[in-house]
């Protein structure tokens, strides 16, 4: 064999290869470009921006979730132990009493009624009482009837519309319970007269109290006497609550008690 062809057939060769390697790239199609068109787009989003929220309406369990979780017939049985007013107008007593019902729902696991109130009129004011042991529904009466006000309730609204005073007079004579003082909040029966005159705002009416009866004497403006008469039955209706506190003592061994390294 002549020696002199052999680089001749070495370039057809490769010739050759370049071109059969070339085809084949050719005809096959790019696999990751094939792909990346059945990819969805993503959005080049950095790590602080917060994630898009679903477009959807609440479920019947989120809603029902925030649904309170007692009636309003309901709140007779809801005690609120005690609420000190402190020359309170009759709006922030209102406020006051109702954020007060929140916090006693937060600590016991219940969902409150969002109670909203609607005053019409002038209520009397101020106010320095301490409500105790009384339903949440009694204190509502109590205050309509300290700010001379008359209650009524639609839904969770509740509204205070001042009556009308009048010129008349009268006079009645009221038998109370021996321990009215202490409903009240008074250290002796002496001042419960005194006291009735302050918190009812019973400028044109005598109050006087005879402890051997057991009576309330009034004369004077009727509007005062029907605000003190309301007081009374209030209070009268209410009976005395006894809150009991236990306290549990667990001992612990003093190893318990020494931080382990």
């Amino acid at each position: 064999m002549n020696l002199s062809r052999w680089p001749y057939l070495v370039g057809c060769v490769l010739l050759l290869a370049l071109a059969y390697y070339a085809l084949i790239h050719q005809e096959k199609p790019n696999s990751n470009a094939a792909d990346s068109k059945n990819q969805p787009i993503h959005r080049n989003v950095s790590e602080d921006t917060p994630a898009p929220r679903p477009n959807r309406r609440l479920s019947r369990k989120q809603t029902s979730a925030a649904s309170p979780t007692h009636t309003y017939a309901e709140l007779k049985n809801f005690i609120i132990p005690e609420l000190k007013l402190e020359n309170s107008t009759f709006k922030q007593a209102l406020y006051d009493l109702r954020d007060h019902y929140y916090q006693i729902c937060q600590l016991i696991g219940e969902k409150p009624i969002l109670l909203k109130f609607k005053i019409q009129g002038n209520a009397l004011s101020p106010h320095t009482i301490t409500l105790r042991n009384q339903s949440l529904l009694k204190a509502l009466d109590t205050l309509a009837a300290l700010g001379g006000m008359e209650l009524t309730r639609e839904g969770n609204l509740i509204t205070y519309t001042s009556i009308p005073p009048t010129e008349g007079t009268s006079s009645v004579e009221l038998r109370v319970r021996p321990d009215l003082d202490k409903a009240l909040g008074i250290e002796s029966t002496s001042s419960l007269a005194a006291k009735l005159k302050e918190i009812a705002h019973a400028n044109h009416c005598n109050i006087r109290f005879n402890p051997n009866k057991s009576t309330i004497q009034l004369s004077g403006n009727t509007n005062e006497i029907e605000r003190i008469q309301s007081l009374i039955e209030i209070y009268q209706n209410t009976p005395l609550t006894q809150i009991r506190m236990m306290t549990k003592i667990i001992t612990m061994h003093e190893k318990n008690l020494t931080r382990q390294s």
